[in-house]
């Protein structure tokens, strides 16, 4: 073979062609003239076409629907098995496949950090769910959980390759199953000895709720459209800013583009296709002041859509704003340990509502007795000021303009989602519920959340505060002097957002605004101060709302507890508290350079945002001209 591989190439190209034409050609072509080389045009036209976007979602659904069927027909062929084992049957059973694709981009100082397109490679994991028993009594425990067995042992989930062949998904789905199995028969077992002791039962109301089956399938979306290249330009030019700012020790903006699906089949007969997905940007800051003081700024934004990403001139903007707040943060004098009233702005409103009541609503939480329970027996009594009112809806999907984070269609149990009034005029309404029945509440009300792989757990959805008691920022502001006079208070404060976590522990909220404004009672000065944060009861802070403003707006979050991370979207408006207490916090301190910087440094003022600038419109447009670039206006 290699020596007739070697004459055959001696003989040219006019002979290589016509000898392989011989031994390749079916005997009907032997005596056929040769065919000319290709021409440029001909090649153009053989090369593979880009698909369309209907095309890839074409593609994505087929094969969706292929790895629903795998799972499907693997669910029956255990069921069929499970049906022959011995004591306890399994009454749920379900296969999730969860698919995640995201963009990331970092960049610092001008330069592109980090760069991850999973785009075309997804990561893929499968989770097994098994529960045995019946719907009273089953393996699990009082709050849901695993019963017995510390959660880190239990793996969670098995992740996929990427080359995932119908057999390799069977094998994997059976050794996990084999495995839930027959964990789930142990804690089974010990759980029916724990209750053979008969202990003190707070959970009487069974273990798993009676739902129907679901079946929905979430249409598909673009598939991330984020322009890699535009968008490392944009986040270069972004953070050249600060790059020769010897005061900026660190500072950093993100972009991220991220698709979360979830395809899921069960016993019962559902069968969900859920689809989650946004665009999130990010930027942080540390700045070291003069006096040593070292401080963080940061902001951050969701879209649902690509065009909700700010723009360059905006991301510029932005930046500038967190760098001069984090400056005069360290300009600013340390304040002392106070009480007193307080205006808090719509970002913290929310998160104090969130950590506060919303969170202490989970009817799972009840079932604990590590939990405070504060409004277990509180059903139809009042909890906060008779003006305010506050209603979950998740299926709202934006609030004047802004996407809501927190959206959706069907929870993590596959529940429909829908709209709960949780607080009428101050009086408790209902609770979160999920799954897990509590008391007299036999059915979800679509509020099971978490990450998969993990125990659901009732959780808030999407909350919005409504008061009857709106007032302008200039008349919150009036009211808050008149109150701080009242109370024989030398300041009042103004407080906005704030950096960390926000959190409540043995009745106690805690959170570090991420600036504080005192304003004089006497003079009405307004001054910035330092290394303060709060530390109030929970209950006295939202029992205390005097008043509210009437700039609602938007706070899209994430929630980290129980079941994982979650998505969290509070709409309020500005809070005015009658009393707050504030201690101090550790101001972090950070020496400066002892050497000078190889270049000439640049501060805040030598920094100024780029604007476009519009071109003037001329008097004459040309004939062609059919919308004039520079007015806008049709010609």
């Amino acid at each position: 073979m290699t020596q007739w591989s070697t004459k055959v190439l001696r003989l040219g190209s006019v002979g290589l062609l016509a000898a392989s034409l011989l031994v390749w050609a079916p005997s009907s072509l032997w005596a056929a003239p040769a065919k000319s080389k290709a021409t440029p045009q001909a090649k153009k036209k053989a090369k593979k076409k880009t698909k369309t976007e209907a095309e890839r979602i074409q593609e994505r659904n087929k094969q969706h629907k292929k790895y629903i069927a795998i799972m499907r027909q693997e669910l029956n062929r255990n069921l069929a098995q499970f049906k022959k084992m011995p004591r306890p049957p399994v009454y749920s059973f379900r296969y999730r496949m969860v698919i995640r694709r995201s963009v990331v981009i970092r960049a610092s100082d001008g330069k592109i950090m980090s760069t991850k397109d999973s785009r075309k490679s997804p990561t893929r994991t499968i989770h097994v769910a098994i529960r045995v028993g019946n719907h009273t009594f089953d393996q699990t425990g009082r709050d849901g959980h695993d019963w017995r067995i510390y959660r880190t042992l239990l793996p969670a989930s098995s992740y996929c390759p990427k080359e995932l062949t119908p057999v390799i998904l069977q094998k994997q789905l059976w050794q996990m199953t084999d495995y839930k199995y027959r964990i789930a028969t142990a804690q089974y077992w010990r759980k029916r000895y724990v209750r053979s002791t008969k202990p003190k039962i707070l959970d009487k109301a069974g273990d798993f709720s009676k739902e129907p089956a679901t079946i929905y399938m979430a249409p598909l979306g673009e598939g991330l459209p984020l322009d890699v290249k535009k968008w490392k330009g944009i986040l270069q030019r972004v953070t050249k800013q600060s790059s020769k700012a010897i005061r900026v020790i660190r500072s950093g903006t993100t972009v991220k583009a991220w698709e979360t699906i979830t395809l899921g089949v069960g016993m019962d007969g559902s069968m969900v296709r859920l689809r989650r997905w946004g665009y999130d940007w990010g930027m942080t800051l540390q700045y070291l002041g003069k006096n040593k003081d070292y401080v963080d700024g940061s902001a951050a934004g969701y879209a649902r859509y690509n065009k909700g990403l700010p723009s360059e001139e905006e991301l510029k903007k932005k930046f500038l704003e967190v760098w001069k707040k984090a400056k005069t943060q360290t300009k600013a004098p340390e304040g002392d340990p106070d009480d007193g009233p307080a205006i808090v702005d719509p970002a913290l409103a929310g998160a104090m509502f969130y950590d506060i009541l919303l969170v202490r609503l989970s009817s799972q939480r009840f079932l604990r007795k590590q939990d405070e329970r504060v409004f277990a027996n509180k059903m139809n009594q009042r909890i906060i000021p008779s003006f305010l009112s506050v209603v979950d809806n998740p299926l709202l999907e934006s609030y004047e303009d802004t996407q809501l984070s927190a959206h959706y269609k069907y929870d993590d149990e596959w529940v429909p989602a829908r709209r709960l009034v949780m607080v009428k005029d101050g009086v408790l309404k209902n609770f979160y519920l999920s799954r897990k029945p509590y008391k007299k509440y036999k059915r979800s009300n679509g509020h099971g959340r978490g990450v998969v792989g993990l125990p659901f757990f009732s959780r808030p959805g999407l909350a919005q505060i409504k008061s009857k008691r709106e007032m302008t920022m200039k008349a919150l502001r009036a009211k808050l002097i008149a109150e701080a006079k009242r109370q024989g208070k030398e300041y009042g404060y103004i407080l906005t957002r704030f950096s960390g976590t926000s959190s409540v522990s043995r009745g106690i909220y805690t959170v570090t605004p991420e600036d504080i404004l005192r304003v004089s009672v006497k003079t009405g000065k307004v001054e910035h101060v330092k290394g303060l944060r709060v530390r109030t009861a929970a209950l006295q802070v939202i029992r205390g709302i005097l008043a509210t403003g009437n700039n609602y707006t938007v706070f899209n979050g994430s929630d980290s507890e129980d079941s994982g991370t979650i998505q969290i979207t509070t709409i309020a408006p500005s809070l005015l508290i009658r009393r707050l207490v504030f201690d101090r916090v550790t101001i972090a301190e950070k020496k400066g350079y002892e050497l000078a910087p190889p270049f000439t440094p640049v501060s805040l003022k030598d920094v100024k945002p780029t604007t476009r600038k519009t071109p003037a419109c001329p008097k004459v447009c040309p004939e062609i001209c059919k919308r004039c670039p520079a007015c806008q206006k049709s010609k």
